[in-house]
């Protein structure tokens, strides 16, 4: 039997069914994806005719494990019953809470949903770090002092003051090595932090949030040789990473967090609220003006706002206990099979009931495609950052231009920045609406300055042949 299907909007085809088959397999065609075959009378998708097939396509997460998990709610914390709860996020989620957790999902939230580590900030970093440092500075001068004065016991022959010195500064510079990696050692394994960093509550643990052993804290140590090597460029990224990383975690794989026992272990799911409020009078902005580019007038207080929200917050939540099969003859959930399936998996096709159904906002999907995009971040609904390409161009474009030093290398940024805008134009934007001006500005910057440079050559030109 020879199929058609769409792809991209265009037909494609006549294939074999086998091949069709493969194509979804391997993730090259959703099986969302539209097909037809002489004898149907329109197009259908195809997990709607063709039975359930195993994708294997490069998110490659491992399956949901439905029999190993705690039987309390990260959110609420109460015990449910296995068929009253699915596993989202690593997490296992009743029925009441699943819809607004998933949305929070959706919504970038992930640092405060329940469940989430509790990162410790920059500067709450680099205080536990000087306290560290300054311990250690004092081990090894009061180390160094001690090693001087034994080397100069009875010595008084020329020049051996400067020797002593010498070889005290080597010695101790290794032994001052060998102290601060038996010190991370020690105390990251042992007790989970390092004195510096009990005294501000904070703990280095691995993703999971499991303490470190001893390779693990030792290799974190040597990993930080990288730091000094950046100019400690690798110690300010943690200022700027989601979940304030130094260069050193993220080569180590470890993380820093507030000790859980100082802090509260669950939050609270707060309901999911459905309007946006003036922030100076509270007035609720009506809907048919969010995400508007330009500011309009509150109409509570005729002040100019502007309200830009997420598109999931206009997705409706379902909610409610799973129903049970009243027979053999209904169809039952792939993850709970005593459940009535209530629809299938966009992606995989698998029946899946109403506490496994992820609203995932254009698509309905199963624990483990919905994972499995939420770690690789490839589909439009799961992509929670982009990068501001235009923000890059105009920056680019500007700070050339504020000092006089730097005025003369606009000879090269200014045709970067005209080969970067022409290259990142088409390129997704920012999530929430945003105009192309800055793009504009970058241009216009970049014109006059090759204007610039052009009447710079030309005159020294006309003057090199007169």
């Amino acid at each position: 039997m020879n199929w058609y299907y769409a792809d991209q909007g265009r037909q494609a085809g006549p294939v074999e069914q086998t091949t069709l088959d493969e194509l979804v397999r391997s993730g090259s065609l959703a099986s969302s994806a539209l097909v037809w075959t002489e004898g149907m009378a329109d197009w259908k998708p195809y997990y709607s005719l063709r039975p359930a097939v195993p994708v294997l396509s490069s998110i490659n997460v491992p399956p949901v494990d439905f029999t190993q998990r705690a039987g309390a709610c990260i959110s609420c914390g109460r015990d449910v019953a296995p068929h009253e709860s699915t596993i989202v996020a690593k997490h296992t989620v009743c029925a009441d809470c699943q819809p607004v957790y998933v949305e929070r999902l959706r919504e970038s939230e992930i640092s405060t949903l329940p469940g989430a580590l509790p990162f410790a900030g920059f500067w709450t970093r680099y205080a536990a770090r000087m306290a560290d440092y300054t311990l250690l500075n004092f081990a090894q001068a009061a180390f160094s002092g001690i090693l001087l004065a034994w080397m100069l016991r009875g010595k008084r022959t020329p020049g051996a003051e400067v020797a002593a010195a010498f070889n005290v500064t080597a010695i101790a510079t290794l032994a001052g090595f060998v102290m601060r990696g038996a010190y991370e050692g020690y105390f990251l394994s042992v007790r989970g932090a390092t004195p510096g960093k009990m005294l501000y509550y904070l703990r280095v643990v691995t993703p999971s949030g499991a303490r470190l052993d001893v390779g693990n804290a030792i290799g974190r140590f040597f990993a930080e040789m990288l730091d000094m090597m950046t100019m400690g460029i690798g110690w300010i990224m943690a200022g700027f990473d989601v979940e304030k990383r130094a260069l050193h975690d993220r080569v180590a794989g470890t993380r820093v967090i507030h000790d859980s026992t100082q802090t509260i272990d669950r939050r609270e799911l707060q309901p999911v609220v459905r309007e946006i409020r003036c922030a100076k009078c509270q007035t609720e902005l009506p809907s048919t003006d969010w995400n508007s580019l330009v500011p309009f007038t509150c109409p509570g207080c005729n002040t100019p706002v502007q309200a830009i929200v997420f598109p999931a917050i206009s997705h409706a939540l379902p909610s409610g206990l799973p129903e049970a099969k009243s027979g053999e003859g209904e169809a039952g959930c792939y993850y709970h099979d005593a459940n009535r399936a209530t629809r299938t998996c966009d992606e995989c096709g698998r029946f899946l009931c109403s506490v496994c159904d992820l609203d995932a906002g254009q698509r309905h999907l199963c624990p483990n495609c919905f994972n499995g995009y939420l770690v690789a971040g490839r589909s439009p609904e799961f992509v929670q950052r982009r990068t501001l390409y235009d923000s890059i161009a105009l920056t680019l474009a500007l700070v050339p231009n504020l000092l006089i030093f730097t005025v003369y290398f606009t000879f090269l940024t200014a045709p970067a920045v005209v080969g970067f805008t022409i290259w990142s134009w088409k390129k997704p934007g920012a999530i929430t609406p945003r105009s192309k001006w800055r793009f504009i500005v970058a241009l216009m910057i970049a014109a006059v300055n090759i204007l610039f440079v052009a009447i710079i050559i030309i005159t020294l030109l006309v003057g090199a042949f007169k």
